[in-house]
């Protein structure tokens, strides 16, 4: 009983923090796919900060240039209007028509 007591705390699919934690690696190690999966996941488990979340999903698509960047920084602008300002200064507003920001971005 103790064990399984204890390995709660280091795995727990259903936590938010821990789905988050996850995507942070998977990030790190370059799998994209499976970090966009696992922040979205800790998204609907309303434990994580939804600001957070969407601004680590639109530097990840923004740092690859993917055109899923435009609905993490409308879902940032949403919940941190700020954010997605200092968000825009490196990746781009995808609302506007700035020529010098990658493809993928606008």
């Amino acid at each position: 009983m103790m064990s399984g007591s204890v390995g709660v705390l280091f795995w727990n699919p259903r936590s938010g923090i821990w789905l988050a934690n996850q995507a942070e690696k998977a990030q790190a190690h370059g799998e994209i796919s499976k970090a966009a999966d696992l922040y979205r996941r800790a998204l609907s488990t309303g434990d994580i900060n939804p600001a957070w979340a969407w601004e680590s999903l639109a530097i990840m698509y923004g740092e690859h240039g993917m055109p899923e960047y435009r609905e993490a920084f409308d879902q940032l602008k949403q919940v941190d209007p700020s954010a997605a300002n200092e968000l825009a200064a490196g990746y781009g507003d995808p609302d506007a028509n700035d020529s010098s920001k990658p493809e993928g971005v606008k």
